[in-house]
């Protein structure tokens, strides 16, 4: 299988013609997100605008979904031991079924509070797991908070200590 990482740039100029003239880092800088909402400031993927079923995905548990819905045994999400070593991929319905499997798991032992925020930390490195956890808690109402060793301790306690409503 050719490796995907060579048509990097040919597909990225499928969706943004690049200006051959301008510096690319420029130019990408200045196209990473767009206004969506003027009154609040809320932002956007101009990408999203290449798409005309994008009002139906309003929310991460939406986006999974729609990809879902259109590409279930293809590639999902993929990981690599090391630099030089494959990918491994889990298809859309793969991952589908782990995200069903963590939301679950969080609903029954964690218990959905309807009278405060519903927040679980996530203490891991990025990888298809982390995907996974962010959309199990997305699917089943939880909000997350990334933790990062790279945040220090004393930032890890300050987060850990915030109240959310629920005793």
């Amino acid at each position: 299988m050719p490796d995907k990482r060579s048509t990097y740039p040919n597909s990225y100029e499928k969706y943004f013609p690049l200006d051959r003239s301008k510096s690319f880092i420029s130019v990408h800088l200045n196209r990473q997100s767009i206004i969506s909402d003027p009154k609040t400031g809320a932002r956007k993927s101009p990408i999203s605008q290449k798409f005309t079923d994008e009002s139906r995905v309003q929310t991460v548990k939406d986006l999974f979904e729609y990809g879902l819905n259109n590409s279930r045994s293809n590639r999902c999400l993929g990981k690599r031991p090391s630099f030089n070593d494959p990918y491994s991929w889990l298809t859309y319905d793969e991952v589908d079924e782990r995200i069903r499997a963590v939301g679950s798991a969080l609903s029954e032992i964690v218990k959905l509070k309807h009278d405060c925020e519903n927040v679980v930390g996530i203490y891991a490195p990025n990888s298809p797991e982390w995907v996974i956890m962010q959309h199990g808690c997305a699917a089943y109402s939880y909000t997350i908070v990334p933790l990062y060793p790279t945040l220090g301790d004393e930032a890890l306690q300050h987060i850990l200590s915030q109240k959310t409503g629920a005793e």
